[in-house]
């Protein structure tokens, strides 16, 4: 990461000196252009996110809230794959989950979706048209 901080920080230097000879305005707004580019790819640089942490944090909790429910059981296929092979009462009890969640939460998202979300950029949209904040 410092190795790339390092020559970002050449090629700045090495654009302020191409601008700084460079007398054109099609040098100079192509430079600008590049300047840009390289500002945007330094600042993308610093705010790295560490995906992977919470994600395997979040697993990790599952896994310890379910273990005494359905043996951390947490892949629908697997949770109904182990169910049928088992075929017994205390296996079926807790499929409905597996099924009523996604649809649960595919709901809540549409309706998320199509009331809030929507209902937000209609109203932007019809400050902006009336050129009016609010």
């Amino acid at each position: 990461m410092k190795k790339s901080r390092k020559a970002l920080k050449a090629k700045e230097e090495e654009q302020k000196k191409k601008k700084e000879d460079s007398s054109t305005e099609e040098s100079t707004s192509s430079s600008s252009d590049e300047e840009a580019l390289l500002y945007l790819m330094a600042q993308e640089e610093e705010n790295e996110v560490l995906a992977p942490l919470p994600i395997g944090f979040a697993v990790f909790m599952v896994h310890l809230a379910t273990i005494p429910i359905t043996g951390t059981g947490i892949n629908p296929a697997r949770s109904l794959g182990a169910a049928v092979m088992y075929n017994e009462k205390k296996a079926w009890d807790d499929q409905w989950i597996f099924w009523a969640g996604p649809f649960i939460g595919a709901a809540a998202a549409a309706f998320y979706h199509q009331f809030i979300l929507r209902a937000l950029m209609a109203k932007a949209l019809r400050s902006f048209r009336s050129g009016t904040q609010g």
